[in-house]
């Protein structure tokens, strides 16, 4: 122990520790009173009860005010107030109506502490208020855009395309339009911005947008980029029952068109289709109006709905074929049935060569009696022709009434007609 106490270690632990009550006595029981100096504090009114809004009122002016304070307290206290955690306002209780008033500023000093305000540069700051009002307006766009070559620009569109403004009646009466502007020196791609609402007078003044709420203070632009091109108006043929394509002439009137539409679908369009004939079914050729449809998301420039398509198709002929292949079947077995009619003339549409080798295979047009027992007579039924060579899938037999004169007689029991 003697040892210890002859220590200097232990002597200056107990220096500190004495060191240490000493500078918080004279900090927290003995500290000087000081003051302090806070500018550009921010006064607000203060309408936390709901009287302006209540009231159907709303501040005009007032609102960019700011006072200078000087507050008072113990040196270790001020040296923990901030400006921010002093707080000026004006109470609008009692306003009444629309009005300029003359309203005291009050200053608020936090509580957790001692502190005195001194002095304030500001006693009263004035305060007018007016009834509130409300406009719906378009939102207008003000456009300024350069197109590179090649391109156009589409429908344009705003959202919103119309706002909601809200303030003092003398300041809304101001507001003659609501402006969303763009500016884009170069255009080849579409564009999707965001640009402020500015709200201007009569004159094209800018208005400053402290009085007024507005239900949106920005509008998105979409700005839709078309690529141009001009692409012929086509015809295709094919044959249906073989699947094949076929080669055809023909003419288009007008022979193009001007298209618009995304970069990528123009790149991939190298002509429209006006119209696909299926030449199995093509009964004559001529000119025929066909409406122009174009692909989803490719609109027509040049503004054609319609065309005018004139159909040729080389060799392919339209021909009667005389056919002596008359038959009936199904006759009932009581009855005996007996073709008069010699020949019939069938039409044919198909390539020529093809209709060689029907006139060479043979043309049946068949009867079917069906069984059924009819009064002896001379009946004209029709009859459906057919090809002998079902390999024919490139001839059309055109759909034209066939009939065939045919004697139907009772059997008797020797073979003698009844």
């Amino acid at each position: 122990m003697k040892k210890l106490l002859e220590s200097n270690i232990i002597w200056k632990i107990l220096a500190f520790i004495i060191a240490v009550c000493l500078w918080v006595y004279v900090v927290g029981v003995e500290s000087p009173i000081i003051e302090r100096t806070f500018s550009d504090i921010p006064i607000t009114v203060d309408d936390q009860s709901g009287t302006i809004a209540s009231r159907g009122l709303s501040v005009i002016s007032g609102m960019n005010n700011f006072v200078t304070v000087t507050v008072s307290g113990r040196r270790y206290d001020m040296s923990a107030l901030k400006a921010d955690s002093i707080k000026a306002y004006v109470d609008p209780s009692f306003i009444t109506g629309a009005a300029e008033y003359s309203l005291p500023v009050v200053v608020e000093l936090p509580k957790n502490r001692q502190y005195e305000l001194v002095s304030k540069s500001v006693k009263n700051i004035s305060v007018r208020v007016d009834y509130l009002m409300e406009v719906t307006l378009p939102v207008t766009l003000k456009q300024t855009y350069n197109v590179e070559n090649g391109y156009m620009v589409g429908n344009i569109t705003t959202m919103p395309s119309s706002i909601k403004i809200s303030g003092p009646r003398t300041e809304i009466s101001k507001i003659s339009s609501a402006i969303a502007e763009i500016n884009i020196p170069n255009l080849s791609a579409t564009q999707m911005l965001t640009v402020p609402i500015i709200l201007q007078d009569s004159a094209g003044n800018e208005l400053e947008q402290t009085y007024f709420e507005m239900d949106s203070l920005t509008a998105n632009v979409s700005i839709p980029v078309m690529k141009i091109k001009t692409v012929p108006l086509a015809v295709e043929y094919y044959n249906f029952k073989t699947g094949e394509t076929v080669d055809g002439d023909y003419s288009v009137s007008p022979p193009e068109i001007i298209i618009a539409g995304e970069p990528s679908l123009i790149d991939n369009t190298d002509e429209i289709v006006l119209t696909r004939i299926d030449v199995s079914t093509l009964l004559t050729e001529g000119s025929r109006v066909y409406p122009i449809t174009l692909p989803f998301g490719i609109t027509s420039v040049s503004g054609e709905t319609e065309a005018t398509a004139s159909i040729y198709i080389p060799g392919y002929v339209t021909e009667v074929v005389e056919t002596d292949l008359l038959l009936v079947q199904n006759t009932n077995e009581t009855q005996m049935s007996t073709v008069l009619t010699n020949t019939v003339s069938v039409r044919l549409r198909g390539y020529e060569e093809d209709i060689e080798k029907a006139k060479n295979g043979g043309i049946v047009l068949a009867v079917d009696l069906e069984k059924q027992v009819y009064e002896p007579g001379i009946y004209r039924f029709r009859a459906t022709p057919v090809f002998i060579d079902d390999s024919l899938t490139n001839v059309k037999i055109l759909n034209e009434m066939y009939e065939i004169e045919v004697e139907i007689k009772y059997k008797t029991d020797g073979g003698a007609v009844q």
